[in-house]
């Protein structure tokens, strides 16, 4: 894989085959069929069976060796890895849509949301939202809100993701997202990571972040390659 692109794989699951679905079972190990097993909702059943499926496959692709086998890692806060490997990645879901980003040396996040109404929009401004981006969400009206909330939101979220740690009690600390064009993201004295914001259909938003860990090589600008569909041979 290319040390200097971050792959982002957008994935419908409206659109992948009934046989495709079964298939993707397979792939699972037992460690993941003992994480499935403990979800009581049918439909969070099956998309974790196709997200952690896909993102086997993925992995296999670039790593060439069985989807089955590969030994993936949970750290503290939650976050999927590959243990004494370079290749990094991130998962999100959201609607009938799952994305993963990819990327060799840097640590990745990547959030996507369906827009929708919320319950109590300006207390969850106040909450996880700067003074500006509150001021700015002020002046917007009520279906732009909406939109404007998901797009600081997928930011924060995904910097939270790239960094493994979560972000407790620092999402109202960042500044200057309420700009669409951001392309950096940190809070005060925080790790330091870019930002690159995208879509997966009309009623979505999406960010990605990345950041430079150990021994990785940022002398080259990293370039962002957007994907719509898995490499050949995944259906």
């Amino acid at each position: 894989m290319d040390s200097q692109k971050i792959s982002l794989y957008r994935v419908k699951m409206d659109d992948l085959s009934v046989e495709f679905k079964e298939k993707i079972a397979t792939v699972l190990s037992q460690t993941d069929w003992v994480t499935i097993n403990h979800l009581s909702h049918p439909k969070t059943r099956q998309k974790l069976i196709l997200s952690r499926g896909l993102l086997r496959l993925l992995l296999s692709h670039y790593l060439r060796i069985k989807p089955k086998v590969i030994k993936l890692a949970i750290n503290p806060w939650g976050k999927l890895y590959l243990p004494n490997h370079a290749l990094q990645f991130n998962l999100t879901h959201s609607g009938c849509y799952l994305v993963f980003a990819l990327s060799e040396g840097y640590s990745v996040g990547v959030d996507v949301e369906q827009i929708r109404p919320l319950q109590c929009p300006h207390r969850l401004t106040q909450r996880y939202g700067t003074p500006t981006e509150q001021t700015h969400w002020q002046t917007l009206a009520p279906p732009a809100q909406q939109r404007y909330f998901f797009e600081l939101w997928v930011a924060k979220e995904a910097y939270a993701k790239a960094l493994g740690t979560g972000l407790t009690g620092t999402l109202g600390q960042f500044s200057g997202l309420e700009t669409w064009d951001r392309t950096e993201i940190a809070p005060p004295g925080g790790w330091p990571a870019q930002l690159w914001r995208f879509t997966v259909a009309d009623d979505y938003v999406g960010a990605v972040c990345w950041g430079i860990t150990p021994g990785a090589d940022a002398s080259t600008p990293v370039q962002t390659q957007s994907v719509d569909h898995f490499p050949p041979g995944f259906h």
